[in-house]
């Protein structure tokens, strides 16, 4: 059997980051070879990929994410944001969903809302997001309209009323509005199909990049 060196394992680690030869790489290449950026602070995020791509500026950035969409930014591992490559965006997806809506289910249990209140929810969200992009305080409000009781108490924890769409990679992050994040539909050509399934107590919708 063919020994492998320390210093051999390093080598690998710091060629598949691009941080030793980053010709030729793409940011779409960075975040796949990495396994995603984290994104909680975007600024972070920027920093982590000028690092691998001394070339790449802030508007390649925003470019990649909002008008190329060669990247995805959305919740994934560890349920914090990340930039992911579009083209594995599905995967991550299916690769977290039942651990991810199982975390959804726990909170619904604590609130006492179920799994009707995340069909609704994903419906209301999807319906609101049909013209573009929304905030979240706005897909609140909108919300609010067709709330029942137990709806209402979810809507207390703003970001958990969100994340059901978000695991399902029915929803992502899209471009910032001044200081507020704006959430956009997932979509293929910008076409939405409607639910044709049930799974994990959610409708199931299908869309891809």
């Amino acid at each position: 059997m063919r020994s492998i060196t320390g210093e051999q394992v390093a080598a690998f680690r710091m060629e598949r980051h691009h941080l030793v030869n980053s010709a030729g790489s793409t940011l779409a290449s960075v975040c796949r070879d990495v396994g995603g950026i984290q994104a909680q602070v975007m600024s972070a995020a920027e920093l982590s990929l000028w690092t691998r791509r001394r070339s790449t500026s802030r508007e390649d950035v925003q470019a990649a994410l909002w008008r190329h969409r060669d990247l995805v930014k959305t919740t994934s591992m560890r349920m914090t944001l990340h930039l992911l490559p579009a083209r594995d965006f599905q995967m991550y997806i299916a690769a977290m969903k039942a651990s991810s809506m199982a975390s959804v289910r726990r909170t619904l249990k604590r609130i006492g809302a179920g799994p009707k209140h995340v069909d609704t929810m994903i419906e209301v969200v999807m319906d609101a997001l049909a013209d573009g992009p929304r905030t979240q305080q706005e897909l609140l409000t909108l919300a609010k309209v067709k709330a029942s009781r137990g709806m209402r108490v979810w809507l207390k924890y703003a970001w958990s009323a969100m994340r059901p769409a978000i695991v399902e990679g029915l929803i992502c992050y899209g471009p910032p509005r001044g200081a507020q994040a704006t959430f956009v539909r997932v979509t293929s050509g910008c076409r939405h199909r409607r639910p044709r399934t049930r799974t994990m107590g959610a409708s199931s919708w299908r869309s891809a990049f």
